[in-house]
């Protein structure tokens, strides 16, 4: 019963920790944020989302040189605070960007803390790396042969009753 908790509980924390939200969010937020790579906002905006999938990416397959070598617990703990301490920056940074949205004088500084949101939210996508892959090895392991395909059913089903339950919470946000 342990085994099969911690391995749907880390189907149901990999799905909270925002993945989602800033995947599918993500060009709405760069485009309010003002990013600009050509002029154009919906190739930049596409161009920032294209650099954070890059980033979780290369993320994931670090984790898979990583997980033996530092363990699942250190690299999910390290992805956890990657996360917290890059979503509290991207936060600031946001305000501080709404907070200037309407001043023509500033534009060149909404351009540059615009930047900094897509560095932020970059860094948060490589911290997600470890939440992207462990969550999908770890229960692979736990389970002996005699219950695995039961086991590892629940926490597959578990990730998908959790994104299904993300998805319904983040889509009234959009409203």
């Amino acid at each position: 019963l342990r085994r099969v908790l911690i391995a749907n509980l880390l189907q149901w924390a990999q799905q909270f920790t925002g993945v989602n939200a800033i995947l599918t969010q993500g060009p709405a937020i760069f485009i309010d944020a003002g990013v600009k790579f050509t002029g154009d906002k919906g190739t930049d905006s596409l161009i920032a989302t294209a650099m954070v999938n890059g980033c979780i990416l290369c993320s994931v397959i670090a984790v898979i040189f990583a997980i033996d070598v530092w363990g699942r617990r250190f690299l999910l703990l390290l992805g956890g605070c990657v996360m917290t301490v890059s979503m509290t920056v991207a936060a600031v940074v946001a305000k501080m960007i709404y907070d200037i949205q309407d001043d023509p004088a500033m534009a060149d500084t909404r351009t540059t803390y615009a930047y900094f949101l897509v560095g932020a939210v970059c860094c948060y996508a490589i911290g997600f790396g470890p939440w992207g892959a462990i969550p999908w090895v770890y229960p692979s392991e736990i389970f002996p042969m005699d219950v695995k395909e039961k086991a590892m059913t629940t926490s597959v089903c578990s990730q998908w009753v959790a994104n299904c339950a993300i998805a319904f919470l983040v889509l009234p946000q959009e409203r």
